[in-house]
């Protein structure tokens, strides 16, 4: 199993086209602890790419974050 924070080429994932050149960061999220492969948020820095929202708790966050007043 990769590590947190560890970087690879999307084609060493099987990734074809535009991804194949791609860098993808194994990734957990802090909430319910699934593990996944993503891009990386700005440049790459392994200690600010380790932790992101899965998909659904991320729409979670937005939802309870929203505010009209901006």
């Amino acid at each position: 199993m990769p590590e947190l924070g560890e970087k690879i080429r999307g084609d060493n994932l099987g990734k074809t086209g535009a991804g194949a050149g791609t860098y993808y960061v194994w990734v957990e999220c802090p909430v319910c602890n699934a593990r996944r492969w993503t891009t990386p948020k700005g440049t790459y820095e392994a200690g600010k790419n380790r932790i992101r929202h899965c998909t659904e708790h991320a729409r979670l966050a937005r939802r309870h974050n929203f505010n009209l007043e901006g």
